[in-house]
This record gives C-alpha cells, sequence and structure tokens, in this order.
C-alpha cells in the first residue's frame, strides 16, 4: 500500500500538469518552424508544402511535383498578427512530423491480479527514456470577439507513439513473493514498454503498457517479473 504522502505527491503532480498541458493552447508564431508541413483543410485533398514563418506572418509555398523543391512565390501567404484585418475563409491545419527523444516518468502503475494479489495501484519512484513518432498540429483559425472584433489564433497539440525504458523501484515483500522472501525492502527494477502521448509545449500526458524486471537474486520469486501493467505516464519534451 502506498504512504499517504506519495499518494498526495501524485495527485499533486497530476494537478499541476493538467493545469499546465491543456491537450490544445494557443500558440504563436514563435512556436513555429519554417520547414517542410502537411497542409490540410476542409474541402481540399492533404499536400506537402513548404512554410517560411516569421513574426506576422506564414507563407505557403507549393512543392514542384514530387519533390521537396518550393515554388519560388508563396501560393499563400496568412498573416497572423492578433488583430487581422483580412477575413480567413476557412482554417487549416499544418502537420509536422518528426521522431520524438523525451524524458518520461510513470505517475501510476495499474498491475493486473494474480494468484496471490488483487489488481494493484503502485507510485514508486521511476524515471524512462522515451523514443517515438511525433506529429505536430498547428490550427489557424479566426475567432470573432463579444467587440465583433476578428483575432487570429493559433492552436498546437501533439501526438505521437513510441516506446520507452529505464529504471525504478518497486516493494519487495512477503506480499509480492507469495511469502518466499520473508524481508522487506525496495528493489531495483529494468522497465520497458510502449505509450502514446498527448499534449502541447513541453509537458505531454500518456498512457503506457510495459513489463518489470526485477534486478537482484530474488527475481525469481517476484510475482511481477515481466508481468504487464498500464500507467499514467508524464513526458518532458526534450526534442523542442
Amino acid at each position: 500500500m502506498m504512504r499517504p504522502s506519495r499518494i498526495f505527491l501524485i495527485i499533486y503532480a497530476v494537478a499541476l500538469c493538467s493545469a499546465s498541458c491543456g491537450p490544445i493552447k494557443q500558440a504563436g508564431t514563435h512556436d513555429l518552424e519554417s520547414g517542410y508541413y502537411r497542409l490540410k483543410t476542409r474541402n481540399t485533398a492533404p499536400q506537402n508544402v513548404y512554410t517560411v514563418i516569421t513574426d506576422s506572418s506564414v507563407a505557403i509555398h507549393s512543392l514542384i511535383g514530387n519533390t521537396k523543391q518550393p515554388v519560388a512565390n508563396a501560393t499563400r501567404r496568412i498573416v497572423t498578427n492578433d488583430l487581422v484585418a483580412d477575413s480567413l475563409l476557412q482554417p487549416f491545419v499544418l502537420v509536422k512530423r518528426s521522431l520524438d527523444f523525451d524524458l518520461s516518468t510513470i505517475l501510476l502503475k495499474y498491475r493486473f491480479r494474480n494468484q496471490t494479489l488483487p489488481n494493484q495501484l503502485s507510485g514508486n519512484l521511476n524515471a524512462a527514456i522515451y523514443s517515438g513518432y511525433r506529429n505536430d498540429f498547428f490550427k489557424i483559425r479566426d475567432k470573432v470577439d463579444p467587440l465583433s472584433q476578428r483575432r487570429r489564433v493559433i492552436q498546437h497539440f501533439e501526438f505521437d507513439m513510441g516506446v520507452f525504458a529505464g529504471f525504478g523501484s518497486t516493494p519487495v515483500n512477503p506480499s509480492t513473493t507469495a511469502n518466499i522472501v520473508s524481508v522487506e525492502y525496495d528493489g531495483v527494477i529494468f522497465q520497458k514498454g510502449i505509450a502514446c502521448f498527448i499534449g502541447s509545449g513541453n509537458f505531454a500526458f500518456g498512457i503506457g503498457l510495459g513489463s518489470d524486471r526485477l534486478l537482484d537474486t530474488h527475481k525469481k520469486e517476484w510475482i511481477y517479473q515481466e508481468k504487464p501493467w498500464m500507467g499514467v505516464m508524464i513526458g518532458l519534451n526534450l526534442s523542442n
């Protein structure tokens, strides 16, 4: 059973991250970088484009044929000032795909029942390195405020999937060894698995499916050795 102080820290971390990393946030042009994107609009087929980002505009260049060579003149230029005079007929989304490399931690692990213990929630100290395939979505649209002023809004969120691996600790005691081991201590584990994340900015929430390997002489007696678990994860983006 987790100590009350540990439960409090977990709840606090979840609340803090919920407040700081909603799935969609308002972004600025500084969050966008010039480069290749996938352009998606409501009434046209997706296409690969090259964009040039400045503090006040997004210039979209079509690509020549199936190459990565952009046309010289922008086929579309969107002013991104907060208050705009022109009208954006329909919102559009710029999608950037990249490899992701992050630090992560599993806040809670849900271990499935076995012959000796029922379903368990654990929140022991752990850390992992995550690597995956990331999609960043930048939605640009117009919003009319109560004063009938038109504002241009850029919203951003990310979604990615990948694998993780790292080290952590776990209780080793009579309950977790089917009464074979009489001592009680925190053992070191190696954890690995797959995860998917959704978030914005430097933080992301994720769901992971993994397994643990106890790294000491009682690994054969530990009832959770290489058994699957599901977990709630937080990622800290290193690739931004």
